[in-house]
């Protein structure tokens, strides 16, 4: 059957069919070798690139574009899952956002991952390009005659985690009830977003040649505004120490979580925590004073039982006021 001139419907058809017929199998040209024609895709959704009768563009050679699912900062990171069994040894890179007159210089300035052929590998690869939806190429990196440029990989984009800098001013001292504020800022020191989750961690200022103890957590919260508000009173156990303490912040996207530098603080004692050491204390000397009492009655000890006796109602005004104390502050 010729192709020349159709007639029909019909004929077109069966021409179209004859023609795709005719062509070999996996000779197909990838179409995303720039910029301009790069397919976008999407987290945890795995895509394929062959190498079967890719054309070669410019200074750049042989090479796939994709773009990346949404915009990227400095310092953030994109965890790749890289299925190359079925493919040749290809280089891996981040670009930042580039049209087509600019992508030869951003490909030859790019940090590049060697991805050898016939191998899975997860890998995580940092940002550092500008602001913006970047792309991730695949570089076939070889002088190859169109018959050798063959193979395809699998890749999925497991997670994209963006970077957020927490800082906190930690005051040389602290009352034991506070409010510390930290500001969240993102790769390009922009502003994070709202609802960023962040804590507010301490511990005890290790003695000098000592092992420091791990952060705990006092205060959990969220960022309104770029800014973590940290409210809330110092477990009654570090009132009265010197203590480190620093702020921390979930990195979106991710699991990890990123810790500003610490520093050193004097906690106070609230009025609470006193009340309740001195109703302890008075309550003790209460009970060792009832006991010598009955002591020295057995004893018949007159002169004792006397001293004692205003003792015992001494310490026991001041243990009713201890009471009154934690009634109020507690």
């Amino acid at each position: 059957m010729t192709c020349g001139r159709l007639t029909t419907s019909i004929g077109a058809l069966a021409c179209a069919v004859a023609i795709a017929l005719s062509v070999p199998t996996g000779a197909f040209a990838s179409g995303n070798i720039g910029p301009s024609t790069a397919a976008e895709v999407k987290v945890g959704v795995p895509f394929t690139g062959s190498w079967n009768g890719t054309k070669g563009a410019g200074e750049r050679g042989i090479t796939h574009w994709w773009r990346l699912p949404g915009p990227m900062r400095p310092g953030d990171e994109v965890q790749l899952a890289i299925d190359n069994r079925s493919g040749r040894d290809m280089d891996l890179c981040l670009v930042p956002p580039v049209d087509d007159f600019g992508a030869d210089d951003a490909l030859s300035a790019c940090d590049r991952s060697s991805v050898s052929g016939g191998i899975q590998d997860r890998r995580v690869f940092p940002y550092g390009g500008s602001p913006g939806q970047p792309f991730l190429v695949a570089d076939l990196e070889c002088f190859c005659e169109e018959s050798e440029v063959l193979g395809t990989y699998s890749i999925t984009v497991e997670q994209i985690t963006t970077l957020v800098n927490i800082g906190l001013v930690v005051p040389s001292s602290l009352p034991a009830s506070f409010t510390l504020s930290a500001s969240l800022t993102y790769g390009d020191n922009t502003p994070a977003a709202d609802g960023v989750p962040a804590s507010l961690q301490w511990r005890y200022a290790p003695f000098r040649g000592s092992e420091p103890e791990p952060f705990s957590n006092v205060v959990e919260t969220t960022t309104v505004g770029g800014v973590a508000t940290f409210a809330g009173t110092m477990p009654a156990s570090a009132q009265g120490t010197i203590v480190q303490m620093r702020a921390c912040a979930t990195q979106p996207g991710g699991t990890s979580v990123r810790c500003g530098s610490s520093a050193k603080t004097s906690v106070a004692v609230s009025a609470c925590t006193r009340a309740s050491a001195n109703l302890v204390a008075y309550g003790r000397s209460v009970h060792r004073l009832k006991r010598r009492l009955r002591q020295a009655k057995r004893r018949h000890a007159g002169l004792a039982i006397q001293r004692l006796e205003r003792r015992l109602k001494a310490k026991r005004r001041r243990l009713r006021r201890a009471k009154h104390a934690v009634e109020a502050h507690c």
